[in-house]
């Protein structure tokens, strides 16, 4: 019995080691489970935390760039507004710049005057000199003389109100639209000019026949009996009246002044197509022209270059075959 009890005894004792080894090495197991476990969440705390200041990083880097970028597309955009302020200075110094030098040449003593009105009524003058010659001719009095030099005159004051709408131009556009108007006034005032001394001096010379042709021509063109030169002064001068004014209608002025400019420009085409077929204008005659007009006003000391008379129409009729040779080319 002893026996048996020590085997039970040692047996029992054994089992209790051996749970005792099984409960320790669960408890290990346990416990190195719970540190793995830690550890994980350790890492993935890190992991976390890293990742937010990756993102973090990452968000301000982009914060930065389109701050950069913000800056440096409104510093581009001061860049071109102040590139665009200087070209858009440069463009209106040189627009102004040419403008003043085309208009010199019209205004060669710069006092705001055309220089083309700056005479004396020598046509007038011409016709108190020969007077009594005229006076000898049928169906042409000294009072159509006279009704020529005024509308001359109203011709030349209307070349001078348009000059200075000219003169207030803004643009390129503008400017060079005037003046293609403004060069067929003055052309075919200079035109009627030339015609209306050649009256005098072929009554002068006895040269009846380019008299007439003329005065037929003028005729035609009811020069002798026209209010139209009076009611383009009047709208000349209601354009420049509204323009003083600071409260007008810019768009009610331009659109009066295109208006104008069509009624101008068909005028003086009608006054340039009429005349230009008078023969002493295109033929060889411009020399004896020449010398008989100089002769006669001279002798009233007139203002007037013949010379410088003649050339202008040649000047501006050459300008037009150009340009109609241009618009054929193109």
């Amino acid at each position: 019995m002893s026996i048996f009890k020590s085997l039970f005894g040692s047996n029992k004792e054994e089992k209790e080691r051996l749970q005792k080894e099984e409960e320790e090495r669960l408890q290990k197991e346990k416990r190195e489970k719970e540190r793995l476990q830690k550890e994980e969440e350790e890492r993935l705390q890190k992991e976390k935390r890293e990742k937010e200041r990756l993102q973090k990083e990452e968000e301000e880097r982009l914060q930065k760039e389109k701050k950069e970028k913000e800056r440096l597309r409104k510093v581009k955009q001061i860049q071109n507004e102040e590139k665009q302020k200087e070209e858009k200075r440069i463009r209106k110094e040189k627009f102004f710049n040419e403008k003043n030098e085309t208009l010199k040449r019209l205004d060669k003593d710069s006092n705001g005057i055309i220089d083309i009105v700056e005479i004396n009524d020598d046509l007038l003058n011409l016709v108190k000199k020969h007077q009594q010659k005229i006076n000898n001719i049928d169906n042409i009095s000294v009072q159509d003389f006279v009704k020529l030099s005024n509308y001359l005159k109203t011709k030349r004051d209307n070349i001078q109100k348009f000059f200075v709408l000219t003169r207030r131009v803004k643009n390129e556009k503008q400017l060079n639209s005037r003046l293609q108007t403004l060069n067929k006034q003055i052309y075919s005032y200079q035109i009627l000019l030339l015609h209306s001394l050649k009256m005098i001096t072929s009554i002068v010379e006895d040269d009846l026949i380019v008299c007439f042709e003329t005065y037929e021509k003028f005729d035609k063109l009811n020069i002798f009996n026209s209010n139209y030169e009076n009611d383009i002064s009047g709208k000349l001068n209601d354009l420049n009246d509204n323009i003083e004014k600071v409260n007008v209608n810019l768009s009610k002025i331009e659109s009066g002044m295109n208006g104008l400019l069509k009624s101008i420009e068909s005028m003086e085409s009608k006054l340039v197509s009429q005349l230009d077929n008078l023969s002493f204008v295109i033929d060889e005659s411009f020399y004896g022209l020449e010398k008989s007009l100089t002769t006669e006003l001279s002798s009233i000391n007139s203002s007037i270059q013949t010379n410088n008379l003649l050339t202008g129409i040649q000047t501006y009729q050459m300008y037009k075959i150009n340009q109609n040779t241009k618009s054929l080319r193109g």
